[in-house]
């Protein structure tokens, strides 16, 4: 799972490009303006202010322009919107329901010994691409990934699943399902299709197979396929669509793996697996948020930061370990 921790920079440190082309717009217009009413003042002797004193307001319009510039450029190098300076790799995200630059922090829990067996630190806001890299952390601080490993709907992403599957990785997640206004009568969603990779076909639940029609690329150059059902006689058309010229279903290029998923999860042992993911990881998270009181970074930068989360994850595991030591169950040596 993951949480945010708060990057060691104050939120009036943040560039944002929106705002600062609006400031540019501006200051170009307020130099143009002293140019002009120097030129009218070299013509009229009633004018109070010295060409002297308009060029000392020139040139700190243009030292503003000169460092709006500079950030602009900044954020155009490192490719964001939004930038603090004080911390460069620091990103906005919503951290106790404010937008302020931080970091995702991840860990990967054991369920047994409720000991911190993975971290990572991601510069992500959300956890879509996190799940193979915080089991590739466990797998090389363990020589091995945990025979099943969950995790929660942020990380259920189907590309991520597939790269799971192709890594010998047992992933069980939270599905997350769409959350907009469903226009189709239950069980007509999309996610009661059912998909033949192999074959490039689409079957509706009713055991029609749609037309396939093109793919695209939408978010993150993530590939979608689009199918139609030309069936205009199919006796359950109303339930399915209320569009005149029939239903269109987008479906990723993984889909497929969301399918695996459901299947597995139909399993009432995985369900009840599935449940005990959040007793396990948020658990290590409340400690060190609320025991421990680390709730901000302390360090600049993403190598520093990176080994300051390392260390967190060291003393709770140090505090999990304690109270076995004193009743001599283990030693340090």
């Amino acid at each position: 799972d993951g949480t945010k921790i708060s990057a060691d920079v104050s939120r009036k440190s943040v560039l944002h490009e929106k705002n600062l082309k609006k400031r540019l717009v501006y200051i170009d217009k307020a130099i143009t303006d002293i140019i002009t009413q120097t030129r009218k003042n070299d013509s009229d002797e009633s004018q109070t202010k010295t060409e002297h004193e308009s060029l000392e307001e020139l040139e700190k319009k243009q030292g503003i322009k000169n460092s709006i510039q500079e950030n602009l450029k900044l954020l155009k190098d490192e490719e964001q919107e939004h930038l603090s300076k004080t911390d460069i790799d620091a990103r906005l995200m919503k951290n106790r329901n404010v937008i302020e630059p931080c970091y995702n922090a991840q860990i990967a829990v054991d369920e047994n010994s409720r000991l911190i067996v993975g971290e990572k630190v991601l510069q992500d806001e959300n956890d879509s691409h996190a799940l193979n890299q915080v089991i590739d952390e466990v797998k090389d601080n363990l020589g091995k990934a945990a025979d099943t490993n969950i995790a929660d709907k942020g990380y259920c992403v189907s590309s991520e699943l597939a790269k799971a599957e192709a890594n010998g990785y047992n992933v069980i997640v939270n599905i997350q399902e769409p959350t907009k206004k469903k226009t189709v009568e239950k069980g007509f969603e999309t996610k009661n299709f059912t998909y033949d990779k192999k074959m490039n076909e689409l079957i509706c639940p009713m055991g029609f197979k749609l037309r396939y029609v093109s793919e695209t690329k939408k978010r993150e150059d993530r590939k979608y396929k689009r199918f139609k059902c030309d069936n205009t006689n199919c006796p359950h058309r109303d339930k399915c669509t209320k569009s005149k010229k029939g239903r269109d279903v987008w479906i990723g290029e993984d889909f497929d793996q969301l399918q695996k998923q459901r299947k597995k999860q139909e399993n009432e042992a995985t369900k009840e697996t599935l449940k005990k993911r959040g007793s396990i990881v948020e658990t290590a998270f409340a400690t060190i948020k609320e025991t421990l009181g680390f709730r901000d970074f302390s360090v600049r930068s993403y190598a520093k930061v990176r080994i300051q989360w390392t260390f967190m994850c060291l003393v709770y595991n140090l505090k999990m370990l304690f109270p076995h030591w004193r009743k001599g169950l283990f030693s340090w040596a």
